[in-house]
């Protein structure tokens, strides 16, 4: 069987970690040479060239050179590339996928949900709103014409059901994200990052790149309200994520730069994993303020580490919690408040979530798992045809 994967997006974060963990686990239920991945050469050392390692790697320029030109390579080059070269599968894992299907399997993982809820187009200019809506349409006409598509959470896989009538014989779960590499570690010695390796036992961690529906400054003023009822006073807020809206991430630095407690909020950056499962493991608890989520990956890697969670109870951030996380209402920075006092104060509470979180992460499938589940479906529409 001849796969085809698309690696022309531009991947990172838990995207990036999927797209590596899918190579390496498609590697084993299917001969490398078998497998054509295209990509672009920014891509390359991105993904690793251990990863890469005996597929059949195919670098093309177009989508390098901007959006336009991707969105051409996605839509009329690659299905008539995957027709020269006769292959079975074509996965785009990206979230579009052509829309012209010529493969006998077009699959399709649909990634985010965030062009289809308003909440995600708070803030953004008229030309970050433009670009969404025109994925949202990529995405839903390519995912009409897929005959595979895998959804990460059942909230994903209700809204496109329910909301957007796809045909329900091609749509498939796969609730996945856990990877063997996040476990409760304390090893301060594989620490690079300075501020990472500074968290004590109270501190607090935030796990989040800096877009505008991440809700940051409800964090931001859920932790100052917080530290005025709370007698420690040396409890530092750790947000660790790229500054990727700029305008945003310049917000939020103001309204941490007014706060009376500016000292004991401390932005990280970029951190990289082994830095990230540190301060997963040595932080009192996290808390993840999103406002929108297709699955929530750090979510995943915090419950994988035994993280305690203060999280919001909007799209698919409770099936991917469950019981394992203390819920706050998403807008009201008072509520928060209430929240970080509560699991500050109980120390009853905070183990029985730290448990809850080991439990809650077994759940969900390991890449190793995923893989197999979406060769499993590839098998299946194939016996079908």
């Amino acid at each position: 069987m001849k796969i085809i994967i698309d690696a022309t997006f531009n991947p990172h974060g838990g995207s990036l970690i999927h797209l590596q963990e899918f190579i390496v686990n498609l590697k084993k239920l299917v001969s490398p040479n078998k497998l054509y991945i295209f990509t672009k050469k920014d891509n390359m050392e991105l993904i690793g060239v251990d990863v890469l390692a005996d597929c059949a790697v195919k670098v093309v320029v177009l989508p390098s050179i901007n959006r336009f030109f991707w969105i051409l390579w996605v839509q009329l080059i690659l299905p008539f590339k995957a027709m020269f070269l006769g292959c079975d599968v074509l996965f785009s894992p990206g979230n579009i996928s052509p829309i012209i299907k010529t493969a006998n399997i077009k699959a399709q993982w649909v990634a985010t949900i965030g062009p289809f809820d308003e909440k995600v187009y708070l803030g953004l200019t008229f030309k970050e709103r433009m670009i969404l809506h025109l994925n949202k349409a990529f995405m839903l006409f390519s995912m009409k014409s897929s005959n595979i598509v895998i959804h990460e959470s059942r909230y994903s896989l209700d809204l496109f059901l329910d909301k957007y009538k796809l045909n329900k014989n091609y749509q498939y779960l796969i609730e996945c994200g856990r990877s063997d590499f996040f476990y409760n570690c304390l090893d301060k010695e594989v620490v690079e990052n300075e501020s990472v390796s500074e968290i004590q036992p109270n501190d607090l961690l935030c796990v989040s790149h800096f877009y505008p529906y991440k809700n940051l400054e409800t964090l931001i003023y859920g932790y100052n309200a917080f530290m005025e009822k709370n007698a420690n006073k040396n409890v530092k807020l750790v947000i660790c994520g790229l500054p990727t809206f700029d305008n945003y991430y310049q917000k939020i630095v103001l309204l941490a730069k007014q706060s009376k407690y500016k000292e004991n909020i401390i932005f990280t950056g970029g951190v990289n994993r082994a830095d990230l499962r540190y301060a997963y493991s040595r932080c009192k608890f996290m808390i993840f303020p999103s406002l929108a989520e297709s699955s929530g990956y750090t979510l995943i890697e915090a419950m994988s580490c035994g993280t305690a969670i203060i999280t919001t109870k909007l799209t698919a951030i409770p099936y991917t919690c469950g019981d394992a996380a203390l819920y706050f209402d998403a807008l009201d920075g008072d509520d928060l408040r209430k929240k970080i006092l509560t699991l500050n104060n109980d120390s009853s509470l905070l183990n029985n979530l730290r448990n809850r979180a080991v439990e809650r992460k077994n759940y969900i499938f390991n890449y190793s798992q995923a893989a197999a589940l979406f060769y499993k479906y590839i098998i299946s529409r194939k016996s079908k045809r």
